[in-house]
């Protein structure tokens, strides 16, 4: 997950065909999600890439990619209710189906966990007789009422409350992203071990720099050069992975931000505490 700025894009055509005029009527009529067959296929792949696309082909949530065929139209507010014991999935919010900015680009995985999950701290909102086009972006003004427990990233501030361990486990204190972690599973497997990679790249490259300094001491007393080597494999390695458009950058960003933290934690058979100093000297100069 990464904090984004709330959508101002224009709402996809598609949204505002003829076609989705009259399910949205349906819907309203009966008080109910109605269509038989999703209406993001065919003509509406505009929609899935438009969404893809404002998410740097990541999933809202975990941060996989999503490109070429793989990713699906995840609904924030679920259109329909279930009965799921592990939490309030009861509210089916049918009258934003359409909603621009209830769509949201997931990965199957998350979609699945997720799946009508919608809890929230304060009061529920019902269908007001809104039309369409206010709908289509209604989400702050509904986020304020509800109160929902499961994190946005477009209006949501929760970056600084996120932090990663060397196992590539997420933590917080943060209820917001505790319940959005238990929900989607943001611990799962193949995500711990995609965010262990982060760490075990950055250890390696701590490694392979204290190497180099200890081969440049050997034949000339060159500081600079040694900053030199630290900022390029370091330093701006760390600023390029925690690009928004980059896989997993939050754990980039965590790193960045954390980096005494991070040197801490690192077990002292792998990093010796001189090395930890020698490497957050070097980082100071820079930070």
């Amino acid at each position: 997950m990464r904090e984004r700025k709330y959508r101002s894009i224009t709402i996809p055509s598609h949204l505002n065909s003829e076609k989705i005029a009259l399910e949205f009527k349906n819907n309203i009529t009966k008080s109910a999600y109605l269509s038989k067959n999703t209406p993001y296929n065919d003509d509406a792949k505009l929609v899935k890439n438009t969404l893809k696309k404002l998410y740097d082909y990541k999933c809202a949530y975990c941060e996989s990619f999503i490109k070429n065929a793989y990713g699906e139209i995840e609904h924030y507010r679920p259109k329909k209710s279930f009965n799921l014991s592990r939490c309030d999935s009861t509210k089916a919010y049918y009258w934003l189906a359409f909603s621009w900015d209830n769509l949201l680009p997931c990965c199957k995985k998350c979609n699945i966990e997720k799946s009508n999950c919608f809890d929230v701290f304060d009061r529920r909102v019902n269908y007001n007789k809104e039309t369409l086009e206010v709908l289509h972006k209604s989400l702050q003004g509904y986020n304020r009422i509800e109160n929902p427990k499961l994190l946005h990233p477009e209006i949501d501030a929760f970056e600084d409350d996120i932090v990663f361990d060397h196992k590539g486990f997420m933590r917080s204190d943060n209820e917001k992203v505790i319940y959005t972690r238990r929900i989607c599973d943001l611990n799962r497997k193949n995500l711990r071990e995609a965010r262990e990679k982060i760490f075990t790249k950055y250890l390696k490259l701590l490694k392979k720099n204290l190497a180099f300094m200890i081969e440049l001491q050997e034949v000339s007393d060159d500081f600079k050069l040694l900053l030199k080597n630290f900022k390029l494999y370091i330093v701006d390695e760390l600023k390029d992975d925690k690009a928004m458009n980059q896989e997993y950058s939050l754990v980039s960003h965590y790193i960045y931000n954390n980096f005494e933290h991070f040197l801490e934690e690192i077990d002292e058979s792998y990093l010796s505490k001189e090395d930890k100093a020698i490497s957050s000297k070097l980082w100071l100069i820079y930070n």
